[in-house]
């Protein structure tokens, strides 16, 4: 059975490399894929013509006690180190798991453009924040659950009792009107076809490691229809999008029309 701690690292490896991709990284490769545990970070990738080596750190936003962890250990010397031998640029990925809300928030930076680069830890406090690249900010996830707090044992997820965000609106069409229930592959991946914009195969391979077609027969078979549309990559590669537009989106209290687009 997976620890507490690991299972963390590898929701936050997962979230990492879907949002780097929807933020202009491409050629990104999975180093833990090749040797686990790789030292000093998990992810190469380029943007702009910019090599860059990536440590993932995904943590609790709490303490045990309550307070805010305010500082996530990412050892930047180790990351340096390792980034040389790829010749890339030493950076980071931190990801402040708000455990309580079933929320995430993300952000990227370069070590040598920390505060203090021969610190451990990157500054996670909300001023410190402020001054990084926000990759996501308080989205949901099905896979943060009240196990992954550091206190799970007094802080079981709760409702939260405010509006729904467009995500957990999509996820709610995908499990009540779709049927695919929740937490599982072809749940994310519907839940990205479900978009205004839909999705190519290769987003919904960042999150899943794979497209997951077969869904989409699923979908047509009730009637939905799926629309495709090429579109070019950043590669400059054709590539095939697909989008869900359901006969009718039937939500708590609301109905669509086909006509009507869901907006993400």
């Amino acid at each position: 059975m997976l620890t507490r701690r690991k299972r963390l690292g590898n929701l936050g490896e997962r979230l990492a490399r879907a949002l780097l991709l929807q933020k202009g990284f491409e050629q990104i490769t999975d180093l833990n894929a090749r040797r686990p545990n790789h030292p000093g970070g998990d992810f190469t990738a380029i943007r702009n013509g910019m090599p860059y080596f990536i440590s993932v750190k995904a943590r609790d936003k709490y303490q045990q006690n309550g307070r805010l962890n305010g500082g996530y250990n990412v050892y930047p010397t180790k990351v340096c180190k390792a980034a040389m031998s790829y010749r890339a640029v030493p950076a980071w990925v931190s990801i402040q798991i708000d455990v309580e809300n079933a929320r995430y928030s993300a952000y990227f930076g370069r070590i040598d453009e920390l505060s203090n680069p021969n610190s451990v830890s990157v500054p996670m406090t909300p001023r410190a924040v402020m001054k990084y690249e926000c990759l996501a900010e308080s989205l949901t996830d099905p896979e943060i659950k009240s196990d992954l707090s550091n206190r799970a044992e007094f802080r079981p997820t709760r409702q939260v009792s405010e509006p729904q965000t467009s995500l957990s609106r999509l996820e709610k069409i995908a499990t009540e009107v779709l049927g695919f229930k929740p937490g599982t592959k072809t749940h994310r991946a519907i839940t990205l076809y479900l978009r205004t914009k839909g999705a190519t195969t290769e987003e919904v391979k960042a999150v899943n490691d794979g497209p997951y077609l077969n869904c989409l027969t699923k979908v047509r078979a009730m009637g939905h229809e799926v629309r495709k549309s090429v579109v070019t990559a950043r590669n400059r590669r054709a590539v095939t999008r697909y989008r869900i537009v359901l006969k009718m989106a039937k939500e708590v209290g609301t109905s669509n029309t086909p006509e009507q687009p869901i907006k993400d």
